[in-house]
């Protein structure tokens, strides 16, 4: 099994899209509690050796309420193995910090958080009860390949503004390569703009190829734009949503996307569809495809399952190499 698609299966679990201050704490003051852990497995055609086994991530999340307008978050990733993308299949325990900040509510219009915090580009919802599908797009993967910090989160100050129809991301941060001494600039405005039609489009800054820190084993892309988009509606009695998530790069990605559909066919049972497309700006012409198509069953409030299959084909002048996997998924929440 290669190790992108280890990632697409163990490190789904983390993350998380929309605002920067999302799972905001509107509860009394005090500190409030929530986790889940997920366990996959994973069987594929491939033959590196970490076909076959069972893979358990968990997330422990703290909120403490100082006052109605001031409160604080820790996440914590839980890890039975190491799921960096250099895992050489060597069974690891970790423990990471997914998100540690302060935020402030100025006011009903505006937000301020400063420390470690999710990066609000991308469609895909990361957390393991929020995903879509039990793999992860090969947009989200290459977003978490451009930040220096565990999976794919940023750190600095960023700040929210709710304009009513449209809200306002702004943030400065850290370099997301790691570059010492420079910085990177965040910027996204979505909104509802017809009902059941939500779009996003943001801009993440940093260093080129030649002048990144990135340390992680991966290119810089240079400055990172995304445009995200859903559409929901009624189809004869089932909810189904469509989406698109698109991502390009000044330096070597010439575009990534991800289109897709999801349907609510009774309470409990959730069918998905996602096709995934990355170009690269390469001298080998190498691209890569993806597909899952998968089933979610929803057997009480705290307990989700998944079944997936999942084909990803990589091509380059030399050649082509595919995989295809199926992916079964259990979620626990607290």
């Amino acid at each position: 099994m290669n190790k992108r698609l280890l990632v697409l299966a163990v490190a789904g679990a983390f993350g998380a899209s929309g605002s920067v201050l999302a799972h905001d704490h509107d509860g009394a003051t005090g500190i409030s509690v929530k986790g889940h852990a997920e366990t996959l497995f994973v069987a594929s055609d491939d033959t590196e050796g970490n076909e076959r086994r069972f893979h358990t991530e968990g997330e422990v999340s703290f909120t403490g309420k100082i006052a109605d307008d001031l409160y604080g978050r820790v996440d914590l990733d839980l890890n039975s193995r190491y799921s960096d993308y250099f895992n050489d299949g060597d069974d690891a325990q970790t423990v990471e910090i997914e998100q540690i900040f302060g935020a402030w509510r100025i006011n009903d219009m505006a937000k301020l958080k400063v420390g470690r915090f999710n990066n609000p580009l991308g469609y895909e919802k990361q957390d393991a009860p929020y995903k879509t599908t039990a793999s992860r797009s090969l947009v989200s993967m290459l977003l978490d390949e451009q930040t220096q910090l565990y999976q794919n989160n940023i750190e600095g100050v960023a700040v929210d503004l709710d304009f009513g129809p449209a809200q306002l991301t702004l943030g400065v941060l850290n370099e997301i390569g790691g570059t010492a001494e420079e910085n990177s600039l965040l910027a996204q405005v979505r909104g509802e703009v017809i009902p059941g039609l939500n779009l996003a489009l943001g801009i993440l800054t940093q260093e080129d190829f030649e002048d990144s820190a990135n340390d992680a084993g991966f290119a810089s892309y240079g400055n990172l734009v995304n445009f995200y988009a859903d559409y929901t509606l009624d189809l004869g009695g089932v909810g189904a949503t469509f989406f698109v998530d698109y991502l390009t790069g000044s330096d070597g990605l010439d575009a990534a996307y991800s289109i897709g559909a999801k349907a609510k066919v009774t309470d409990a049972i959730g069918l998905t569809l996602r096709y995934d497309v990355a170009e690269y700006d390469f001298a080998n012409d190498f691209e890569e495809t993806a597909i899952a198509l998968g089933v979610n069953y929803r057997a009480s409030k705290n307990l989700d399952f998944r079944a997936e299959w999942y084909s990803e084909e990589q091509e380059d002048n030399t050649g082509k190499v595919d995989n295809d996997s199926v992916i079964l998924s259990a979620v626990f929440k607290f």
